[in-house]
Parts: C-alpha cells; sequence; structure tokens
C-alpha cells in the first residue's frame, strides 16, 4: 500500500520497503515522487514537506529512504543533496544514490527539546 504525503502543494508517497525481510509494517519506508509543481516552487513547500515528514517518522519511529535524484532537468542534484541533509538523511549507498534518515529515539528527543546540542540538531528535529 502506497501512502501519499502533502504539504500545501507538495507531495511524495511513502512505500514499503519491500526487500527480504520487511514487509508492510516495516519501520523502513521508502519516500518516492516528491513534487512540488513548478509554480509553487521556491516558496519553502519543499522544506516544509520533509520537516513534516521526519516529524511524523520520528513519532512513529519509522526510518525513511530515498533515492537522491532529479527527474527534471532544471533541478540540481547537488542542491537536492544539500535539501536533504539539512532534514536528517545521510548517504548510505553511491550509485544509485540512496540517502538515509533515521528516527530520533524518543529519549533523545527529549534531552534536545530540553537542551538542544546545536542549531544544526534543532533545525533537523523540531
Amino acid at each position: 500500500m502506497i501512502d501519499k504525503f502533502t504539504v500545501g502543494k507538495a507531495s511524495c508517497n511513502l512505500e514499503p520497503f519491500n526487500e527480504k525481510g520487511f514487509g508492510r509494517n516495516s519501520s523502513l519506508k521508502w519516500v518516492t515522487h516528491l513534487h512540488v509543481p513548478e509554480e509553487h516552487r521556491k516558496q519553502g513547500l519543499a522544506k516544509a514537506l520533509l520537516k513534516q515528514l521526519g516529524k511524523e517518522a520520528d513519532e512513529a519511529q519509522i526510518s525513511l529512504i530515498l533515492e537522491c535524484r532529479s527527474y527534471e532537468e532544471s533541478i540540481d542534484e547537488n542542491a537536492l543533496d544539500r535539501l536533504y541533509r539539512q532534514f536528517g538523511f545521510v548517504e548510505i549507498q553511491e550509485e544509485p544514490k540512496l540517502m538515509l534518515r533515521i528516527p530520533v529515539p524518543p529519549a533523545l528527543f527529549e534531552s534536545l527539546k530540553q537542551k538542544p546540542a546545536s542549531r544544526i540538531i534543532q533545525s533537523i528535529y523540531q
């Protein structure tokens, strides 16, 4: 089952990770088809979507995986990489470039709300 996730005009799909050992109820989900219509770009919608997606993934303790690849020539893949890293994704494979975001453990999340370790961590997990 594919779930559609939207924030404003930005959207993506969350799909089960269907590899050996993972099933529909896995705590690992593929983020696919992240899209912001061209006329709504440069308004922070992708950032808002990734921030909300990360927040909900943390609450549900779900890891997210995505392929860092643009399907449009007008979107720079280096910019995509920087965007995803802002929201806690790290590169786990070079070709194709896959990025993973693991959820913040609940105890760490509560600790960060009390005394954030840095502005980078704050921006990812707030």
